[in-house]
């Protein structure tokens, strides 16, 4: 992504937090909990908190992405002349091979004290009284799907048919669907024949008209949700599965762009499963849900970043153990402390983002609950029962550059290939900086070279010239105990 595209971003992300904090979003659904429903587990309800309006869920297939968005659509009456409210029947029914019963679904609205319950506990299903309205928009995968395959389109492709009627969209959505798809359109409209009332969409280019039998699946499927985006009313719940589907990069980011706006904008709130990391890395932190099927559950982790939601749900061979830290400095100090200890072991490392994410899944390993051995490690400034802390007491950018400097700078010269005089105070004016995460970069920037390139290069000094083999020691056996995994199982 772009600085400048990114930039934008903070600046809508930060625009909706203010809008939160002032009210303008009086109706969210703010969690769903699920017991014995399609693979959730019936011991146990999982709970998913949506913590910002423009919420993503991410997980392997099967993990449950689309049964949690099925059972937001549950959680209000809809609202709308002419428009029924979605059902549980509908959504999980019973078939010749699938008996659903014992089920419990409880939705946490903003706009009221009391839960909405959904059950069923024998053979019908019960919603308690008090379920409020709301104008629900369900987009699933059918609409990717080309129309000739749809039931009830056939009649449409006749060519004797003409076209009856029709609904152009605004402006402003013709240059918003064009912008996504880095297209120029002239005209967008949805029509309808003389011997059918099912609609068709029509866009227009400078060569012509092309309707949907002839539009790539990201067209059509654009096309209809800019409809809806045109259509939909202030705080309104919009609910999309696949939202990447059939689209490209530049396209899956611009549109998850365009619902922050629109979100901020109407007051709607939008929740989106997705596999994409380009949709993740469009929205914040608290925005990101990972859904991770393990055994007999389903691990629910909130604010985890792109790169480990994506690392989740990969095909790939796990290491004697996976370490979940904070970010990459502290990644580089781990990998550099256990590398350095006498019975070194194979270690990944993901930054996984904030600190509360770290503690979430240190807490699942501690349980035994990720199908793979695994340690949380924080930074040293922190301490956590089932957390490892890195050694020195503060930030890791911190405690390395202030322990190279007590020892005077050791073997910088010969590392970087600058005298030492003029290397010692580069680093000694980098320290000066108040933010110390820019230590490294402002290193970088005098000596050309990149951030990373100035951090791993401390950090093996620090590794070899600053820290006792002890401290090494106990910190690699400290990470092997956390994720339960014994030195002769390595």
């Amino acid at each position: 992504m772009k600085a400048e595209e990114q930039m934008a971003l903070s600046h809508e992300v930060n625009r909706i937090r203010g809008a939160m904090s002032s009210g303008r979003y009086s109706r969210l659904l703010t969690s769903i909990s699920i017991r014995n429903l399609r693979g959730f587990p019936k011991e146990e309800a999982t709970r998913i908190d949506f913590q910002f309006p423009v919420t993503a869920i991410v997980g392997e297939n099967g993990t449950g992405k689309t049964t949690v968005i099925k059972a937001a659509a549950c959680a209000y009456e809809q609202a709308g002349e002419g428009r029924s409210s979605f059902q549980p029947g509908r959504f999980f029914m019973n078939t010749a091979w699938d008996t659903v019963t014992d089920v419990e679904i409880t939705c946490r609205l903003s706009e009221q004290a009391n839960p909405v319950t959904i059950r069923k506990p024998t053979d019908r299903w019960r919603i308690s009284s008090g379920r409020p309205n709301r104008h629900i928009f369900l987009l699933d995968v059918s609409r990717v799907m080309p129309l000739d395959a749809l039931m009830g389109y056939a009649q449409v492709t006749k060519r004797s048919n003409r076209e009856a009627s029709s609904e152009t969209l605004a402006e402003r959505s013709i240059n918003d669907l064009g912008y996504i798809l880095n297209r120029d359109f002239s005209a967008a409209r949805f029509a309808s024949t003389t011997n059918s009332d099912r609609e068709v969409g029509i866009l227009a280019q400078r060569f012509g008209d092309y309707s949907a039998f002839h539009q790539g699946a990201g067209e059509a499927a654009s096309l209809q949700l800019f409809r809806t985006l045109e259509r939909i009313p202030n705080d309104s719940l919009l609910l999309i599965d696949e939202v990447d589907a059939s689209l490209h990069p530049k396209a899956q980011r611009r549109l998850v762009q365009q619902l922050l706006k629109i979100s901020r904008e109407k007051g709607i709130q939008v929740i989106l499963t997705t596999h994409s990391s380009h949709v993740l890395e469009e929205i914040p932190p608290e925005a990101r849900i990972l859904l991770q099927r393990n055994r007999d559950r389903i691990n629910v982790i909130h604010g985890a970043t792109p790169e480990f939601c994506l690392s989740a749900i990969d095909d790939r061979t796990h290491p004697d153990i996976t370490v979940f830290c904070e970010d990459d400095r502290a990644a580089t100090m781990i990998s550099a402390l256990v590398a350095a200890s006498h019975d070194p072991y194979n270690v990944e490392t993901y930054p996984v983002g904030s600190y509360s994410v770290v503690k979430q899944l240190a807490d699942l390993s501690a349980k035994g609950s990720l199908p793979y051995p695994a340690a949380g490690v924080v930074d040293g400034s922190k301490t956590y029962n089932s957390c490892v802390s890195l050694p020195g007491k503060e930030e890791p950018e911190l405690v390395v550059f202030r322990d190279l400097k007590e020892k005077n700078w050791p073997d910088v010269e010969e590392r970087f290939g600058i005298r030492f005089s003029e290397m010692s105070s580069i680093l000694d004016e980098a320290m000066r900086r108040q933010d110390i995460h820019d230590w490294p970069l402002v290193v970088g920037d005098r000596i050309r070279r990149s951030k990373d390139v100035v951090w791993d290069t401390l950090v093996t000094l620090w590794v070899q010239k600053c820290v006792d083999q002890a401290v090494i020691e106990e910190f690699s056996a400290d990470v092997r105990s956390k994720s339960k995994i014994s030195q002769r199982q390595i």
